[in-house]
């Protein structure tokens, strides 16, 4: 049970990398992600970074998930088929997950806790040594919400039905007053990505004027990158070349966009989007 109240402020099974750019200029933006672990398990593409990320985790996780899986006979980092991590701008943030025997979990921990009721009278149950809490949903699905805002989480809706071939997709809406003044022309971005580092971005506008000053300012953006680049400041790399895989085609009030991130630079930038989401959560 340690090992899921040290991997859920983690949540490192999450390569949402499309959101870097985002979470960066957002302070209470909300922020969906939904995540088919089985397809990007199965895809060969995402072996180096699982990897990575595997070398990332702390040492002492192994130990957590072993002793998890000869209590439960379930390690996360294989049975688990899905997971959805929200972050609303007026609700506590929630990690849920399929594929957890989370009944069975449940019971473990009212073994040791008592459980404590939730605004829709389910029980959570709070994880040893952690600030999450467990609240079993169905017999292999659970939700994960912070130990502390429990009395306000409110029963979740069904979960849509899968994208093939779209592993990784999810929904950005930023804040009132972002810290990036061009996402004020931005009502909604939705994203989806293979897994593989090929994103697609759908970014409704206010109306097709402000879609028009987006285009421009984000061609704007890309000279800024430039001017970095050639002034010697080797961190914009990194950008510059995300940036420069970056087309754009506008329709109306929506832009719609794809990029590449590289194979060296999703590791980094998948971990950088973790430590922002591990922020937001307050981990």
């Amino acid at each position: 049970m340690r090992a899921l109240a040290t991997t859920f402020p983690a949540t490192r099974t999450l390569p949402a990398a499309c959101c870097a750019l985002l979470l960066a200029g957002s302070a209470q933006a909300a922020l969906t992600v939904d995540c088919d672990l089985v397809a990007l398990r199965a895809d060969p593409a995402n072996r180096e970074l699982r990897q990575r990320l595997a070398d990332a985790m702390p040492a002492e996780a192994d130990g957590r998930l072993a002793k998890l899986e000869a209590a439960t006979g379930w390690d996360p980092r294989r049975d688990l088929t899905r997971a959805v991590l929200s972050i609303p701008d007026d609700a506590p943030p929630s990690l849920r997950l399929v594929g957890i025997p989370a009944q069975r979990i449940a019971g473990l921990l009212a073994w040791k806790v008592a459980g404590v009721a939730t605004a829709d009278g389910l029980t959570a149950y709070p994880l040893p040594k952690g600030r999450g809490a467990l609240i079993a949903l169905a017999a292999d699905e659970a939700l994960i919400v912070p130990a502390d805002r429990v009395a306000k989480v409110a029963m979740p809706g069904p979960l849509p039905a899968l994208t093939a071939g779209k592993p990784i997709r999810g929904l950005f809406t930023p804040p009132a007053k972002p810290r990036m003044d061009f996402m004020t022309l931005v009502q909604t971005v939705a994203f989806a990505t293979d897994g593989a580092g090929h994103i697609g971005l759908s970014l409704a506008a206010d109306d097709a004027a402000a879609a028009t000053e987006l285009e421009r300012r984000l061609g704007v953006l890309k000279q800024m990158v430039q001017v970095g680049i050639d002034g010697g400041l080797t961190e914009f790399a990194k950008a510059d070349r995300i940036l420069d895989s970056l087309a754009v085609t506008r329709d109306g009030a929506r832009l719609e966009a794809t990029l590449t991130i590289a194979p060296a630079d999703r590791g980094e930038v998948l971990l950088d989007l973790l430590g922002r989401i591990k922020a937001r959560l307050g981990g």
